[in-house]
């Protein structure tokens, strides 16, 4: 397969197979399994190696990459004297991955949604991290990529949120 039918064939298995993302790490696995296999259909069936392969791949930090504009933010924030956590809809090799990675190295708190047991955007998975963060809903601010399983969902559960747009798409500010 060539590397832009990869692509596409990728983004169709990704929006079919996590409609809603897992909440927990064997429904994870599954739909990254079924994500694998339906991009390498073409090839035959993808083999338990292969996908063993890819989900020890990505679940290491050198095989991602942060955004440029992370590091003076993430500074600016903690020199204000903010707590900087992630959360999102990653499964748990996220932590492992932010322990690799600079700044997100630095995190106060990594919650995964399925080690919270729900994820964004419903309601459990802000719950789960405001209780853990020991936090006032409206102490907390929710930067995401999502508009709908970030800064609505965020919104919805009393939380300040921001939109951030990568893709040249509309922010939203950040509200409260």
């Amino acid at each position: 397969l060539v590397e832009t039918e990869v692509r596409r064939r990728f983004r169709a298995a990704y929006a079919r197979h996590f409609t809603a993302a897992p909440a927990s790490e064997v429904s994870e696995r599954a739909c990254w399994r079924s994500v694998v296999d339906d991009v390498f259909q073409p090839c035959g069936q993808a083999s338990p190696a292969l996908f063993e392969s890819l989900w020890e791949h990505f679940g290491r930090g050198k095989h991602w990459r942060v955004y440029d504009d992370v590091a003076p933010v993430w500074r600016a924030l903690v020199g204000a004297g903010f707590r900087v956590c992630i959360a999102s809809n990653f499964d748990a090799r996220l932590v492992a991955v932010c322990r690799e990675l600079t700044p997100l190295d630095r995190a106060a708190a990594v919650f995964c949604s399925t080690q919270a047991g729900y994820s964004k955007p419903r309601r459990g998975f802000f719950e789960h991290v405001q209780t853990r963060l020991h936090a006032a809903a409206a102490e907390l601010l929710l930067v995401g990529d999502d508009r709908r399983r970030d800064y609505d969902a965020a919104l919805d559960a009393g939380w300040n949120a921001l939109h951030l747009a990568r893709e040249g798409g509309a922010s939203y500010p950040a509200s409260r």
